[in-house]
């Protein structure tokens, strides 16, 4: 998947561009760039269940702090290339177990 967009934000031209093929693989690329070299912030939202994951920032690696769902980048250099790969091991999810029996099969019923 791909995806570009561009906005004002403060009189600042900036840029955001995607490219990852998530969830097929872990790996997940994003370029910034903001006119005449401003800085800004970003946040990423790193989903709950993504345990492990390696973040580098123009090929450092780099960690930053996980807050209510997002790892918040502060002061990015206006052209900026973001890498994530996230550990993208199997796990098995099962029903509540307060969860009747009975409900779950018929849910699993083929409907007419």
């Amino acid at each position: 998947m791909q995806n570009k967009m561009s906005f004002s934000m403060n009189d600042t031209r900036v840029s955001i561009e995607l490219d990852t093929d998530f969830p097929r693989s872990g790996h997940v690329r994003v370029r910034t760039g903001a006119e005449n070299g401003a800085s800004f912030s970003l946040a990423l939202r790193i989903p709950e269940y993504a345990e492990n994951f390696e973040l580098l920032v123009n090929g450092a690696r780099t960690s930053g702090k996980i807050e209510k769902g997002f790892l918040y980048l502060n002061a990015l250099p206006g052209d900026t290339e973001l890498e994530i790969d996230f550990a993208m091991s199997p796990h098995f999810v099962k029903a509540d177990p307060r969860m009747r029996a009975e409900y779950r099969q018929d849910r699993n019923r083929t409907r007419p």
